[in-house]
C-alpha cells in the first residue's frame, strides 16, 4: 500500500498562527493522521493546537484504535479551550475513519461521510464515537477539513489534480474569509510500495 498526502493551514486572516492543525505519522506499513480544529483563533488558539499536536505524538499507528485516540485527545484537551478532529487509520488493509465535531470527511466520488463526525468537543462533552471501517480494496482519494473550508466543493475541481494541487485549489477557492483553514488530501493505493514509501507534501503555513 501507498499514501500520498498533502496538507496546508492558513490562519485567520491578519493572525500569525492558526489554532486548525494537520498531522501524519507512519509506523512499519501503519499510518495515522488527523486534522484538529481547536476553538477560536489567534495566538491562544495555536497554543492549544501545540498542545493537541503533542497528545497526538504519543499515539502509535499500529495500535491505537480510533475511539481510543479521540478519547487520549478528549482527556488531553480537558478543561481547556476544546476542539473538533477528523481522525483516519490505515493498518492491515484496513480503512478507519472517526470524528468528532465540525471536522468533514470525504471519499471523492462518494457521498459525504457525515457520519463519521458525532457531536461534541473533544475537551469538553464526547459521546460514543462511531467509527467507520472499510477495507481498503481500490485506490481513493480522502479529503479531511475544518470548517474554514466550505463543504460544498466541488469534487470534479480536484479529482485529476496531485494531492498538493488539490489542497491549494481547495484553499483558493473554497476558503471562508473569517476563520482558520485547513485542508488535507490523502491518496491511497493498496496495490503500490508499502507505506514506508509514502509521500508527504507540504506548503507554507502548514503546521505538520
Amino acid at each position: 500500500m501507498s499514501a500520498a498526502i498533502a496538507h496546508l493551514c492558513l490562519p485567520f486572516p491578519g493572525e500569525r498562527a492558526a489554532g486548525d492543525l494537520a498531522w501524519i505519522r507512519r509506523r512499519a506499513s501503519s499510518l495515522l493522521f488527523a486534522v484538529v480544529d481547536v476553538l477560536g483563533h489567534g495566538a491562544a488558539a495555536a497554543a492549544e493546537a501545540k498542545h493537541a499536536e503533542q497528545l497526538l505524538e504519543t499515539l502509535d499507528p499500529e495500535s491505537t484504535d480510533l475511539g481510543r485516540g479521540l478519547d487520549a485527545l478528549h482527556r488531553g484537551l480537558r478543561g481547556r479551550r476544546g476542539a473538533a478532529a477528523t481522525m483516519v487509520r490505515l493498518h492491515a488493509g484496513e480503512l478507519t475513519v472517526a470524528g468528532v465535531g465540525n471536522v468533514g470527511a470525504r471519499i471523492v466520488g462518494e457521498e459525504r461521510l457525515g457520519l463519521y463526525c458525532v457531536p461534541g468537543v473533544l475537551g469538553r462533552r464526547l459521546g460514543r464515537v462511531r467509527v467507520d471501517a472499510r477495507p481498503l480494496r481500490a485506490p481513493l482519494r480522502l479529503v479531511i477539513y475544518s470548517d474554514g473550508i466550505r463543504a460544498d466543493f466541488d469534487e470534479q475541481a480536484i479529482r485529476d489534480c496531485d494531492p498538493h494541487e488539490a489542497c491549494e485549489r481547495l484553499m483558493t477557492d473554497h476558503r471562508r474569509p473569517h476563520d482558520d483553514a485547513t485542508v488535507l488530501v490523502a491518496d491511497l493505493n493498496p496495490s503500490q510500495p508499502p507505506l514506508e514509501q509514502a509521500k508527504a507534501e507540504s506548503s507554507p503555513g502548514d503546521r505538520a
